[in-house]
């Protein structure tokens, strides 16, 4: 994907290097798209013969360039635009050769609020994988111990290092990509919270939560039981079950409620610790295995509703998008066996990067059972679209299957999710229903709402994904920007940009104003900042929700020095040249490159 540098801020990164004496570009390419987890034995790719030994560095180091794009973006970090190439040029003057050493530069996108050392672990893992490469001309990106081998050796020399400088979430990330596509400007504030937009119109998210999410409300899902009693209070439907901590306890709470039951711990998530049709004979080993998950140590014994689970997922009191969740499993071809079925599905599981790749196993004593459930044996053929399940009921540690049922859910059913997310005080909700048919009303076949999740993953299958840019606009209304324009010049610029801040807070619109030296919030008032410069305070005033407009005044080089303190502005408007320079001595020149970046920092 090509950089839009109006959609992510940009940062110069050099670095040298000593071009190897046998460089092997072809083989580079080939394990980069491994590790991206495309198929490269289908791109036809040389380097000229007759390529010279400048060209061939140039070749060289793009291909470094894009394993250093690879392993950012597998570690999570929000790196939507490729780097692009500045320099690459000797820095003896003995000559070109290889041996010499090099000088290469680039432009990469931003990556705000993390640690500095990450794009120096990404760039020597990059290197690291290179190294390995040229040393192993004989291992084909095709055989599977050899691909195990390169991506033992990526995660030890730079996804493992890289995790620990970037606390992301996959959702997270699927959020900010679709943000990046639909031209949202969007912000690090720490610790994997982000906002979208600026001032007035900005929203923030972490994973798939928003700023709207409740704190007391998220608490209280973290408690089946809470969440249970409270929508039953509400006159929802909820499950019936009974809070125990005894292994003595759980038997006679079976005994009351009926065989079978579900136990599960009271507050585990992604499905950890459930087990589903427990006897009497199963209730010791599905017990502990509750009770070791739970924090709380509290375990749930609960009435067994016929179904499947249906997730509805739930923004801003509207359906974005509802599936059925079945559990890992495979679809018969009417040729293969179960058995090749599977092993297939592992086969080309196994092409993956690990990041990639689905919780299917081999089968095993679990999937055998639900094989069996199902009427089916290990040789047994199904037919072709058949879905076998290899586990009784889908969770994350297993992994799923989904099918989109957005357009046939009941209203009843969808009524009675929104009412639930609403009532747990949640912007963002997953609530989960157990139904023999989602067509059909809740109250008409004994459906219920299983529970209601915080932060429900988002974007990790094809159904989530198409529904990811919706999630964004609907959060934001838009495309979460506000009016900002760029005066520069001296004292001129400065009674420019007034006229412009007065028609707009006619208009309506609160409009700051600021200098590098000073800021006015949109009643008029001095607004004091703890901050110096034009960047920091640009960077302020968009944090803030009071600014609805934004006219910035620019008088100094200052800018020079360092990133662009906005992905991109409305206009630019050069009143004059005559502005204060920091450094007198080089006034001309850094002119001349402040003019360039702002001319580069107006939006088409």
């Amino acid at each position: 994907m090509d950089m839009n540098p109006s959609n992510q801020r940009l940062r110069r990164v050099a670095f040298d290097f000593v071009l190897p004496a046998s460089p092997a570009i072809e083989n580079l390419r080939s394990w980069r798209l491994v590790l991206a987890g495309d198929d490269g034995l289908k791109e036809n790719f040389s380097v000229p013969v007759d390529a010279n030994v400048s060209q061939r560095a140039v070749i060289w180091v793009g291909e470094l360039l894009r394993i250093f794009d690879t392993l950012l973006l597998t570690a999570l970090a929000p790196l939507f635009g490729s780097h692009r190439l500045l320099f690459c040029r000797p820095t003896s003057r003995t000559g070109t050769g290889t041996g010499t050493s090099w000088r290469a530069g680039f432009e990469m996108p931003l990556l705000e609020g993390h640690a500095e050392e990450t794009f120096r672990v990404a760039l020597k893992g990059a290197f690291v994988i290179e190294e390995w490469v040229r040393k192993h001309p004989e291992f084909r990106a095709t055989d599977t111990v050899e691909r195990e081998a390169f991506f033992a050796l990526a995660e030890q020399h730079a996804l493992a290092p890289l995790r620990s400088f970037l606390p992301q979430a996959a959702s997270t990330l699927s959020v900010l990509h679709a943000a990046f596509e639909l031209g949202v400007p969007f912000s690090h504030l720490g610790g994997g919270t982000y906002q979208l937009g600026w001032g007035a119109k900005a929203r923030r998210i972490s994973r798939s939560s928003t700023d709207r999410d409740s704190a007391i409300g998220a608490a209280g899902v973290n408690r089946k039981d809470v969440t249970a009693r409270l929508l039953r209070t509400a006159g929802l439907p909820a499950p019936v079950h009974e809070l125990v901590n005894t292994l003595e306890s759980a038997y006679s709470a079976a005994k009351r409620i009926g065989w079978p039951v579900v136990v599960k711990p009271s507050d585990a998530e992604r499905g950890e610790g459930v087990q589903v049709d427990v006897q009497a004979e199963d209730l010791d080993a599905a017990f502990t295995r509750a009770y070791e998950h739970s924090k709380a140590h509290l375990v749930l014994i609960e009435r067994q509703v016929p179904g499947i689970c249906y997730r509805i997922f739930v923004v801003a009191g509207q359906l974005l998008y509802a599936v059925r969740r079945l559990p890992i499993g495979v679809y018969g071809d009417g040729k293969l066996t179960a058995a090749q079925l599977v092993e297939k599905a592992c086969e080309s599981d196994r092409r993956l990067p690990p990041g990639k790749r689905s919780h299917l196993q081999p089968i095993d004593e679990l999937a055998l059972t639900e094989l069996v459930r199902q009427g089916l044996q290990i040789d047994a053929v199904p037919e072709a679209g058949q879905f076998v399940a290899l586990r009784r009921i889908e969770s994350t540690a297993w992994g799923g299957v989904f099918e989109d049922v957005t357009s046939t859910i009941h209203p009843e059913n969808l009524r009675a999710a929104l009412a639930a997310s609403a009532l747990c005080d949640l912007d963002v909700a997953g609530v989960d229903m157990i139904s023999c048919d989602i067509t059909v009303p809740w109250h008409v076949n004994g459906a219920v709402i299983n529970e209601v999740n915080f932060a429900p993953v988002l974007g990790a299958s094809v159904i989530s994904r198409l529904h990811l840019k919706t999630y964004v606009t609907r959060l934001l209304g838009g495309d979460g920007r506000i009016p900002m324009e760029v005066y520069v010049g001296n004292a001129a610029a400065l009674i420019a940009a007034r006229q412009a801040v007065n028609r707009l807070r006619a208009s309506g619109l609160a409009t700051a104003l600021t200098t590098h030296e000073w800021t006015e919030a949109p009643d008029g008032l001095p607004w004091p900042m703890a901050v110096d410069g034009l960047h920091a305070r640009v960077r302020a005033l968009v944090l803030s929700h009071q600014v609805a407009a934004l006219a910035i005044v620019v008088q100094t080089d200052e800018l020079v020095d360092r990133d662009l303190p906005l992905e991109g502005v409305d206009a630019v408007h050069l009143v004059n040249e005559e502005w204060i320079s920091c450094q007198p001595e080089a006034a001309l020149q850094r002119k001349r490159e402040l003019l360039r970046l702002l001319q580069a920092w107006q939006r088409v």
